[in-house]
């Protein structure tokens, strides 16, 4: 059993706005859900990350648990 962690990404576009992609840390499963939030800057990007993994991790695992292209046992080989 894995546990289902979130990693982290950040693109600066070229407005200034920053992109924040978090997907799965596992390599099996990193390509299949994500989530994205823009920031203003950086610096508000990088001090609301933790917080920002923390909310999505429960919410990305429950969409991850109910995706009918994964197979039952790749879900049931990840927990919170």
């Amino acid at each position: 059993m894995e546990i289902f962690k979130l990693t982290s990404s950040i693109k600066i576009e070229d407005n200034g706005l920053v992109n924040v992609c978090l997907k799965p840390e596992n390599e099996s499963i990193k390509e299949l859900i994500a989530t994205y939030r823009t920031y203003e800057n950086i610096v508000l990007a990088e001090s609301s990350l933790n917080g920002y993994i923390q909310e999505m991790t429960p919410l990305l695992f429950n969409d991850f648990k109910n995706m009918e292209n994964i197979s039952i046992e790749i879900k049931n080989n990840f927990t919170l």
